[in-house]
């Protein structure tokens, strides 16, 4: 059950412009939250540094109209629970960042707030190699009851929760908008199995759609309720840069694995390495190691894990195990279509079952 304390700042929350710390310091302007609701309408004078005229008179009519009420009905119409920084459950990670989420609508398991936590970020345009990196670190962290946090985007984000979920590991979604329309639209069935089997949250009312603006806002929050940040991969002008900022600012640990050379996906994540030297990480045990997590379970990340495959990946497995191939030699000898053998080859990659070596060669891990 919300205080009135709770309650106002869901209502001050539920109006596009009035973030985070402009909510505080609109309460601070009252000597306590009876004072506010009871004062707020006639009070434009003590306001006007923080509200514009036209602002101050449409959130005065919402109040006047029962806004506050409707403001916490539209927060649970989608099943969320509300938990506010004045909530005893409001996640202690979060207290001390700069600017902290004053209102987090959350669907799914809200114990997972508290729990061992490492954000994975990267390019929303990743790579093979971008995946099959972040599908190996996942795995091991997530085995050893680590908490994967993410943004949905596309790329990196996606990848992440899904190897958390392959793994039966838990994983947060944090997003850049509200419940109502799923940003990207191709992950509204992702969003609805992270809803399910781990956590959504956002600090955007649930009606509140996406804006480019929104997601620097929500990376902080990413990386404040994790005790450090991973990033796979990012490109020369990654949105990904801001998240590691947020990272940097609140004092959490950045690792940042070591990308291909010349690949354009990598240039932003290999240019940083030289930025922050002590960031480079090269298993999941550096992760682990450095955070001081306790294993539960270490697991062999250089081996690929067990996996159901084709007809066609089975052959091609079976041809790659006498040796390093060209693709055109893969073509001749199994007779699968260039198309399909592309197709297999990226998934049996992504899997961690093939590796693509220079000159379009190919070698069975």
């Amino acid at each position: 059950m919300l205080s009135l304390r709770g309650k106002l700042v869901v209502w001050l929350n539920s109006f596009e412009g009035v973030y985070a710390s402009k909510q505080l310091q609109l309460l601070s302007c009252f000597a306590d939250e009876a004072a506010f609701d009871n004062e707020f309408c006639k009070s434009f004078e003590k306001v006007k540094h923080l509200l514009s005229e036209e602002q101050f008179m449409t959130m005065a009519g919402s109040l006047k109209n029962c806004g506050v009420d409707k403001a916490l009905e539209q927060a649970t119409c989608y099943g969320a629970t509300v938990i506010t920084i004045f909530s005893e459950n409001y996640p202690r990670s979060l207290v001390n960042i700069p600017c902290p989420p004053t209102v987090l609508y959350c669907i799914g398991d809200t114990s997972l707030l508290n729990s061992k936590c490492v954000a994975v970020v990267g390019s929303r345009k990743s790579s093979l190699y971008g995946e099959k990196i972040t599908k190996r670190f996942v795995k091991t962290l997530v085995a050893n009851r680590v908490t994967i946090v993410s943004g949905l985007a596309l790329g990196i984000d996606a990848a992440a929760h899904n190897a958390a979920l392959e793994n039966d590991g838990k994983t947060i979604a944090v997003l850049g908008g509200g419940f109502s329309k799923i940003y990207p639209p191709q992950h509204e069935q992702l969003f609805k199995t992270i809803c399910e089997k781990g956590l959504v949250i956002t600090e955007f009312a649930p009606l509140t759609p996406s804006q480019p603006f929104h997601f620097p806002l929500r990376n902080r929050i990413v990386s404040g309720l994790s005790d450090g940040v991973f990033m796979s991969e990012a490109g020369k002008k990654s949105g990904t840069f801001t998240t590691i900022g947020h990272a940097l600012d609140q004092g959490r640990d950045v690792f940042i694995a070591p990308g291909e050379l010349y690949s354009p996906h990598c240039e932003g994540s290999n240019e940083m390495l030289k930025t922050i030297p002590d960031a480079l990480v090269i298993c999941p045990e550096d992760i682990m190691e450095r955070l001081n997590y306790t294993w539960i379970a270490q697991e062999k990340t250089g081996q690929a894990a067990p996996a159901q495959l084709s007809a066609e990946e089975k052959l091609i497995a079976d041809f790659l195990s006498a040796g390093v191939r060209n693709f055109d030699d893969i073509v001749s000898r199994t007779k699968i279509s260039p198309g399909i053998l592309q197709s297999c080859l990226s998934k049996l990659e992504i899997e961690g079952i093939v590796e693509k070596q220079a000159g379009n060669f190919f070698k069975l891990l």
